[in-house]
């Protein structure tokens, strides 16, 4: 009886530690009751859960696995290890984590969800849609199943789950996060099924809803790109002593550009690991020149440590490569002092019609907070210039260090304009990039259906079907950035 008590006085402690963020005196606690009984499960999922939070890849399974050896059959359990399973790439075994989790939750319709998800992001699109559609039919009212699913499918015009979306539509069971969810998928099956007057019937509401959720200050915008350009406007690139050896491609343009295509394209190549949207530069360059003070002229020491840093956290990330690509577009910000941070790295602008971009971004749904921007079409398109401005501005600095594909040329001449693609790269022809849309590697954005396909060419020139509901956006375009 001592030790039963002794075991829940350290669990409650843990537990209370764990949930006023002090991991560490938790994970303590938790390791005590698994020193004295190792057969706890509830402290190896905790402990499971404290690794996966810390980033503990390896850990979270192992603790997750014990958790599952001893309780099989608790939800939860089973739940947290597949997560943790995929997270760590191991998709398979997660996929079979999932099937015991379905068969404990027949009725539940996250199990089956999860389980599509990881299908749909590996590119199991058949296999994605059986699972996609066992979970609607649990549950009818999710708008974001709806969406997530809807990004790789396209149904017919008699498909029975468009009726089952417009019965949603007008639920007033619908919270504002899964109207807006199902406001985007309508949107998309009314273009699919070419009913293109019905569109923004639905994605006005959709935007608006986010809009409200979360609202964006384009002067903030425009301050921070004034602060960038106003450090650099005059600035000397100083001589370093010692650089990296890195040879990223950086890989910018705007969202919905073709930047995921293009990463797809270099990842196929024998020699490149395709990064994915690592998000590592901006951070550490705005480190680097203090940008939350102000900004301030970086010294050569901080320069070369930034290259230095950005490497050492590149190979964190993806493992041991020969060249990498990051994806993350936000890079363009920064472009002269990552090129004179790692001179070895290629930086790679994605051009595309303003308009189709305006459009395709009002259209879809971003991650909950990012892109704020994206909800209205005249802020939109003040967006854009902005980012003009500032890709001129690197541009006008460092023309040697960027190139330039236009996306219209490169679905036009798709061999042409691969071959400069991967020259201008530093690299040799490999026949496997014309092929990317066969290159089995997972993609998490938006675009994750479009690369897996052919190069095709009924994205260009999208803009005029709409061009009337489309007059705020490229007003904005055609004034340029007056706020």
């Amino acid at each position: 009886m001592a030790q039963k008590q002794s075991i829940q006085a350290l669990f409650e402690k843990g537990a209370k530690l764990a949930k006023a963020g002090d991991l560490n005196g938790a994970a303590k606690q938790f390791r005590l009751i698994v020193k004295s009984n190792p057969k706890v499960a509830e402290a190896q999922f905790q402990l499971g859960q404290i690794a996966a939070r810390q980033g503990d890849g390896i850990e979270a399974i192992n603790r997750f696995a014990t958790a599952y050896k001893l309780r099989p059959n608790e939800p939860g359990v089973v739940a947290a290890y597949a997560g943790a399973l995929h997270q760590a790439g191991k998709d398979d075994a997660a996929l079979t984590i999932y099937d015991k989790l379905i068969a404990l939750r027949p009725t539940d319709a996250k199990p089956r969800a999860d389980k599509a998800f990881l299908l749909q992001r590996t590119g199991l699109f058949d296999a994605a849609e059986v699972e996609f559609r066992a979970a609607l039919a649990n549950d009818p009212h999710d708008g974001e199943l709806y969406r997530v699913f809807l990004a790789t499918k396209k149904l017919d015009a008699d498909d029975p789950l468009i009726n089952s979306m417009k019965t949603a539509w007008t639920s007033v069971k619908l919270n504002d996060r899964a109207r807006a969810n199902l406001g985007y998928a309508l949107a998309k099956v009314m273009e699919d099924t070419e009913q293109y007057d019905q569109v923004f019937k639905y994605l006005d509401p959709a935007n608006a809803l986010m809009a409200n959720a979360f609202p964006f200050k384009m002067s903030a915008r425009k301050a921070e790109i004034d602060t960038i350009c106003q450090l650099f406007e005059d600035w000397t690139p100083p001589v370093l002593d010692r650089t990296t050896k890195a040879q990223p491609i950086f890989i910018t343009g705007l969202p919905r550009s073709g930047t995921t295509l293009i990463e797809q394209i270099l990842a196929s190549h024998t020699r490149v690991t395709g990064g994915g949207e690592l998000a590592i530069a901006l951070k550490l360059a705005y480190q680097t020149i203090d940008f939350e003070n102000g900004g301030k002229m970086p010294a050569p020491k901080a320069i070369t440590d930034l290259g230095f840093a950005y490497d050492k956290e590149l190979r964190a990330r993806i493992g041991p490569h020969d060249i990498a690509t990051d994806k993350s577009i936000q890079t363009y910000m920064v472009m002269g002092l990552m090129h004179l941070a790692i001179p070895g790295a290629k930086f790679v602008i994605v051009k595309r019609d303003p308009r189709d971009v305006g459009l395709s971004i009002y259209k879809n749904y971003f991650a909950a907070g990012t892109h704020r921007y994206a909800t209205d079409l005249r802020v939109i398109g003040q967006y854009i210039a902005l980012y003009e401005r500032v890709i001129a501005f690197w541009k006008a600095r460092i023309p040697d260090a960027i190139y330039e594909v236009a996306y219209e040329d490169l679905i036009a001449h798709p061999q042409d304009e691969t071959r400069k693609l991967v020259a201008a790269c530093g690299l040799d022809w490999d026949e496997a990039c014309l092929n990317f849309h066969q290159t089995e590697r997972e993609v998490k954005t938006l675009s994750l259906h479009q690369v897996r396909q052919p190069i095709y060419a009924s994205s260009t020139n999208a803009w005029q079907r709409y061009e009337k509901e489309l007059a705020p956006l490229v007003k904005a375009l055609e004034e340029g950035e007056c706020l």
